[in-house]
């Protein structure tokens, strides 16, 4: 459980040019005065809730253990939708529950999840409009102060996740989906590097022939810089993901590539 000087990383789609940010921060103070509180992303596209669940896949587990991650992309905010926390792995998470958590959850099987339904840790008043600065804020700042997970409310099994594309695995080709795109315009995929080393490693392809969008490239790089500026290439990133990009430049604009598009890569 957190104590001493919890971490508390926020991550929402509400930009740097209004309060909501400073707001929800001014509510974690109020309630454990001790946080170190680290901004992961605020400019993640408006209501997007897919861009928010990969960055925070991304992220999360380069904090220590039991960190709190609070993340609000929350379209349905008013609506029915759940408030929820949960522990999985050694850290913590609060979101709505439309999926934000999905790959999380599939990440930990062994999540705990409960409902933020105990007023105590709430704001004395909740708004209809600002559940990240009501409810949110206060069940991470009070995560943060010790109180247990399972005093936040009842338990939850049955989260909403998301129905995200899965890369099809054939004898002689993988098929991959666009899943993220970067504001650099790289285009992250479906695929994680350690599947496609598995599919590799039962049939050792003698070469690779990868599709994406306007051009088909012949290997993996291992670096942007393996390609001159302005050329594509294809990388497992630090994500560990399958990426598509261009040195110095916008895979997306350039190949025509968007979320959901399929990336094929071949065996030769």
């Amino acid at each position: 459980m957190p104590s001493g000087n919890p971490i508390i990383t926020l991550l929402s789609d509400f930009g740097d040019s209004d309060p909501y940010v400073g707001s929800m921060k001014g509510v974690i103070l109020s309630i454990c005065p001790q946080a170190q509180m680290v901004d992961l992303v605020h400019n993640i596209a408006a209501h997007q809730i897919v861009n928010g669940a990969v960055a925070l896949e991304t992220a999360y587990a380069f904090f220590p253990a039991g960190a709190i991650h609070l993340a609000v992309v929350d379209p349905g905010v008013g609506s029915d939708r759940r408030s929820i926390a949960a522990q999985a792995g050694h850290w913590y998470f609060v979101a709505p529950d439309n999926g934000l958590l999905t790959l999380i959850l599939k990440a930990h099987p062994d999540h705990k999840i409960v409902a933020l339904e105990e007023s105590a840790y709430h704001l004395p008043a909740v708004s209809r409009t600002f559940a990240g600065r009501d409810v949110f804020a206060p069940a991470a700042a009070y995560l943060g102060t010790g109180v247990p997970l399972e005093a936040l409310g009842p338990p939850v099994l049955d989260p909403v996740l998301l129905d995200l594309p899965e890369p099809d695995f054939a004898e002689d080709c993988i098929a991959a989906h666009v899943i993220y795109i970067d504001h650099f315009g790289n285009c992250f995929c479906d695929l994680r590097e350690v599947d496609f080393r598995e599919w590799c490693q039962k049939r050792k392809p003698s070469g690779l022939l990868i599709g994406a969008g306007k051009v088909h490239l012949r290997k993996l790089s291992q670096s942007y810089s393996e390609v001159a500026t302005g050329k594509p290439l294809a990388i497992f990133s630090s994500s560990g993901r399958l990426e598509v990009a261009v040195n110095q430049g916008s895979a997306a604009e350039q190949l025509g590539l968007s979320v959901g598009h399929t990336v094929k890569i071949s065996a030769v």
